[in-house]
């Protein structure tokens, strides 16, 4: 399965998209002000997607192609499963509220 981002058959390590994902997180709250997701969430995110029937390689989403590490680091990205948003726990503060507030 080839990057849909590069092309690249190559694929980072776990540990490289956790590096990815954090930089990017912190890059997005210097720019716009989206903090990152807690990281109670954020584990709880990941599990789901472990669990998911659309993990790919252990580290993609089928449905969207993203890194979930990363995906799940972001508040304003929801579970792009075709069934339904698989991370709406019921605790979550919706995304528009928590990027207004």
């Amino acid at each position: 399965m080839a990057c849909r981002g590069c092309g690249s058959a190559e694929l980072p390590t776990k540990g490289e998209i956790e590096r990815i994902a954090e930089e990017i997180a912190a890059s997005r709250e210097t720019a716009v002000g989206v903090r990152p997701i807690d990281e109670e969430t954020r584990s709880r995110r990941i599990l789901t997607c472990a669990a998911c029937e659309a993990l790919a390689m252990e580290i993609l989403c089928a449905h969207c192609g993203c890194f979930i590490a990363a995906r799940a680091l972001d508040p304003l990205r929801k579970c792009p499963h075709p069934a339904g948003n698989r991370w709406a726990f019921g605790d979550e503060t919706p995304a528009e509220e928590s990027a207004a507030g």
